[in-house]
C-alpha cells in the first residue's frame, strides 16, 4: 500500500540473472521520505542487485528476468 509519506515503493520485485542465479525474490519495501535505510547481509544476499535496480544500472546488463514494481 502506497502512502503520501513513501518516497520509495517496491512490490513483488524479482530479479533473474542471465546465467539463471535468482538474486531477489518478491521483494516488498517502502521507504518513507527523510528515512535513512540501511542493506545488510551475507555477501550475495542481493544488496547490491536491489541497489542497482533502483537506480537502473541493471537496465542493460545482463539481467534475464526483472518483474515487479519500483515507484520512485
Amino acid at each position: 500500500m502506497v502512502s503520501r509519506m513513501d518516497k520509495i515503493v517496491i512490490e513483488h520485485l524479482n530479479l533473474t540473472y542471465l546465467d539463471g542465479t535468482e538474486s531477489l525474490r518478491d521483494i516488498n519495501l517502502n521507504i518513507a521520505a527523510n528515512a535513512i535505510t540501511v542493506f545488510f547481509g551475507p555477501a550475495g544476499g542481493g544488496k547490491s542487485s536491489l541497489l542497482r535496480v533502483l537506480n537502473r544500472l541493471n537496465d542493460r546488463s545482463d539481467v534475464s528476468e526483472l518483474s515487479g514494481k519500483v515507484l520512485l
